[in-house]
């Protein structure tokens, strides 16, 4: 029973702490107008950290992609330090992802100043 609330709360705070990347292909500040917002086909791609919640992400990516096979999700997994590289240099680049797994403030708040990112957790 506390295994099953930890679970449910473990995915909670998962799917409230990702945020969708909209980072404009052309390098300007325009949300959504770049190739991070999906595939024309309605894939996506989403990046999040190794080890921790990975095992929580990997089962809502399988359930959701059963539940929507024509909107598939297709995670990409990173170590910590690398992971904030990489989404550092996509979202300056606009190669961002569809969605990344984020922490709040810090580099997080510039992104959101600059109209980069998206916050989806009460969506």
């Amino acid at each position: 029973m506390r295994i099953k609330k930890i679970q449910r709360l473990s995915v909670a705070l998962a799917a409230g702490s990702l945020v969708a990347i909209l980072a404009a292909c052309s390098g300007g500040n325009q949300p959504g107008s770049g190739s991070a917002s999906g595939d024309a086909d309605g894939s996506a791609t989403a990046w999040a950290l190794t080890g921790g919640s990975q095992a929580v992400f990997e089962s809502s990516f399988e359930r959701w992609n059963t539940a929507n096979p024509d909107a598939q999700i297709t995670p990409e997994w990173f170590a910590n330090d690398a992971y904030k590289e990489k989404i550092r240099t996509s979202v300056g680049s606009g190669n961002a992802p569809t969605l990344v797994f984020s922490w709040a403030g810090g580099t997080l708040a510039d992104y959101v100043k600059n109209d980069s990112v998206v916050d989806i957790s009460s969506a």
